[in-house]
């Protein structure tokens, strides 16, 4: 602890008779025991509430001393800095006048080297353009050269195709009338196996049908006798829901009125300020069961 902290001195002094007398503290569980230790906290607390008040006060005074230290320094500050500030300007303007060199030769150096960039670009960009022009001239030649071939192999392919067209014509003919005749032959066939597999299947659909039938009455009767035993079944456990829960509230009530008489003692004749200063107490500290207060 600081050695300016005085305020606390003369708390500590009774702060370490209270330590002493706390350590040597013990209460039973019985109802003068509790009724002993709930006194002794209540002295506790108001130890605290003193030391929270001494910090209050405490606290007001050192604010006060700081706004007089800051007031006090700045005036000074004040003086100062009248006797720096000739001083401050003039090596500002030397500063100023030595960085406008700098800069002077800078920008300088900085000009004639994108000068020296802008010809390099320029004769760069002359070069590359009398070899485009080259090259284009080429490439147009090449084309022109490629096209006259292409346009000869075109009439070629045009000639070939027409002679190919024909002979084509002639095998597709032939080859549709074969094609036909075989599709007449496996029509004919095919609609003797769907007439056969037709009747094949009505007569598998007339045995399922009636095989779907007896499945749906059976299962008609198992479902129906489900539901009834699921309501019976629902019916006794709504029963035994509510039969517990009305002991279950009855518990919690008693427990809460065997705690009460044992916290309100009425041989000490406290009145109903004393006896609901005594219930706030014991819910506080947790001694009344199932109960709690929400600040």
């Amino acid at each position: 602890m600081s050695t300016e902290m005085t305020v606390f001195k003369e708390f500590e002094t009774g702060l370490a008779t209270l330590e002493e007398s706390n350590a040597g503290m013990e209460f039973d569980d019985t109802p003068e025991g509790i009724a002993d230790r709930r006194q002794w906290y209540k002295k506790l607390r108001k130890a605290s509430n003193a030391l929270d008040n001494i910090r209050k006060d405490a606290g007001a005074e050192y604010l006060r001393l700081g706004r007089e230290v800051n007031s006090e320094a700045k005036s000074i500050q004040v003086r100062l800095d009248v006797m720096e500030k000739p001083h401050k300007d003039a090596l500002d303007a030397i500063e100023a006048a030595e960085q406008k060199v700098i800069d002077d030769l800078a920008a300088a150096a900085e000009k004639e080297k994108a000068e020296a960039e802008e010809k390099r670009l320029a004769d760069l960009a002359e070069r590359e353009a009398k070899a485009q022009a080259i090259i284009d001239a080429a490439e147009k030649k090449e084309r022109e050269a490629k096209s006259a071939h292409e346009a000869a192999e075109r009439e070629k392919q045009i000639e070939a195709d027409k002679l190919t067209a024909v002979e084509q014509a002639k095998r597709n003919a032939a080859e549709q009338a074969a094609r036909d005749k075989i599709a007449i032959i496996a029509k004919a066939k095919q609609d003797s196996i769907d007439a056969a597999n037709k009747a094949e299947e009505e007569k598998q659909e007339a045995i399922m049908q009636e095989r779907r039938i007896a499945h749906e009455k059976e299962n008609n009767r198992i479902a129906q006798e489900l539901a009834e035993k699921n309501k019976q079944a629902e019916i006794e456990r709504k029963e035994a829901v509510r039969v517990a829960d009305v002991e279950h509230r009855a518990n919690i009530e008693q427990g809460i009125i065997n705690v009460m008489r044992m916290v309100v003692d009425e041989s000490l004749n406290l009145g109903a300020e004393g006896i609901s200063q005594e219930v706030i107490d014991a819910i506080v500290t947790g001694e009344i069961p199932h109960i709690k207060i929400v600040y």
